[in-house]
């Protein structure tokens, strides 16, 4: 990562960085995602805030852009714009973890973050998520810094870093699903550690292993 970013990275630096990826699904907050829960379009229920699917890409460029549900995580975004120009481009690397860069794909309507009173509001969801990523990194959020690396390969290697991560963390054989009074904003990390040991990420215990048994051709 320093190496393509030219420059070292400080820990506000890093922190940064962690509450752009903890926004990459921030699109799933919108009515047509949450009506996933029903298989068919057809048994969405009537006070349903959108009777249709949707999908969580181009819907949080979208929201970030042009929607009046984006005033729920102003506070957050705020802070974005003073992290340099870098958090445009990396914002969206985030939000495309499943590949194409959402910028260039066409879509997304202002219904899907319509609210109906009493049976769901994207705006709440929002706010949930823009009060817990500052309470999460909250050196992030102060002032000064470093601007964010511009350089197009810094972007390029957290894009695939960002959806590594995504993979992974919804891998169930390493993060299962939230137990009850789990807090797993405590419990993630030592998870990940797990997840990135066990499919050779971390490499360590590899190479006390080789330095003790120079392996045979077949091994």
């Amino acid at each position: 990562m320093e190496c393509s970013a030219r420059r070292k990275l400080s820990e506000q630096d890093v922190a940064r960085l962690a509450a752009i990826v903890f926004l990459h699904d921030i699109g799933k907050a919108n009515s047509g995602f949450q009506a996933k829960r029903w298989t068919a379009e057809r048994d969405i229920p009537r006070n349903w805030p959108v009777r249709i699917h949707a999908g969580h890409g181009v819907e949080a460029f979208k929201l970030f852009e042009e929607f009046s549900a984006s005033a729920a995580i102003a506070p957050v975004t705020e802070h974005l714009h003073r992290w340099g120009d870098a958090c445009d481009s990396l914002l969206i690397a985030s939000v495309s973890h499943h590949g194409r860069p959402i910028k260039d794909v066409p879509g997304g309507s202002a219904r899907i973050w319509k609210s109906v009173p009493g049976t769901y509001d994207p705006a709440a969801a929002l706010q949930e998520i823009s009060t817990r990523v500052m309470a999460l990194y909250p050196q992030a959020f102060l002032a000064g810094g470093d601007l964010l690396p511009d350089a197009p390969a810094f972007a390029h290697l957290f894009a695939g870093m960002v959806q590594l991560a995504d993979w992974l963390g919804s891998d169930t054989r390493f993060f299962s699903y939230t137990a009850q009074g789990e807090d797993r904003a405590v419990t993630a990390a030592g998870l990940a550690d797990t997840a990135i040991s066990s499919i050779g990420l971390e490499a360590e215990d590899w190479r006390i292993r080789l330095a003790a048994h120079a392996p045979d051709f077949t091994s």
